[in-house]
């Protein structure tokens, strides 16, 4: 748990536009979530909703990624509503999914240069 919420914690501090950041496993289970100062304040979803959130988003990081043969590897999906994004990304590195929450003005593939280094590096021997 403290490995998954240090990486939640140093993906959020890599830009401001970050406002969440939820560390998944495999199987869509929540293992991290953190918030940026100005979310903290916030009501914070239910256990539940965040277990059916983060299936959702493995299951469709993981049907995604069967057209990587075709497409190249994938990078990341982002999910557009009126007024948020969520960015969903995988790191086989580390063999955990990210979900993160930035405006609906953000530009989600600069942001994503910006993570991908993190994304990349292997786990921290003994985690």
């Amino acid at each position: 748990m403290q490995d998954t919420e240090s990486l939640g914690m140093e993906v959020l501090a890599i830009d401001p536009a970050f406002q969440w950041v939820v560390v998944l496993n495999e199987k869509g289970e929540t293992l991290a979530h953190v918030y940026s100062d100005e979310f903290t304040a916030r009501k914070k979803v239910g256990k539940g909703t965040e277990e059916r959130l983060g299936a959702v988003d493995t299951v469709l990081l993981k049907a995604a990624s069967q057209a990587e043969k075709w497409y190249g590897s994938m990078n990341f999906i982002l999910l557009a509503y009126r007024k948020t994004k969520v960015m969903l990304m995988h790191s086989k590195r580390r063999g955990v999914y990210l979900a993160a929450r930035i405006p609906a003005s953000a530009a989600a593939e600069r942001l994503y240069l910006k993570v991908k280094p993190v994304l990349d590096k292997s786990k921290t021997p003994g985690s």
